[in-house]
């Protein structure tokens, strides 16, 4: 719903849906019972990378009040992401619970 979508080209467009897919899937993960930080991080970067005009500028799991970064996932963790496609900087973030 960015604005910043219409700057992307339809192929590019196509490969942004992988931001979402990220969260959906770290939410998931953490819903079967991944609970270690690494894990999801490396299967999340794993899902971008797959994707044509993608580059990972960061993707942070951190304790969403003091924005630390965690190592296991407890209560709540904020999971952070931006990434380039083509030449725009997408970000998108979620609490998982």
């Amino acid at each position: 719903m960015s604005s910043r979508n219409s700057y992307l080209n339809p192929g590019e467009r196509t490969s942004a849906l992988c931001l979402k897919k990220s969260l959906d899937m770290a939410i998931k993960m953490f819903q079967e019972g991944a609970k270690d930080a690494g894990i999801i991080k490396e299967a999340i970067e794993s899902l971008i990378q797959a994707h044509p005009f993608t580059n990972i500028d960061y993707v942070s799991l951190c304790n969403p009040m003091t924005l630390e970064e965690v190592e296991t996932l407890k209560d709540e963790t904020l999971l952070a992401i931006a990434v380039r496609v083509g030449k725009t900087r997408l970000i998108d973030n979620c609490l998982i619970r």
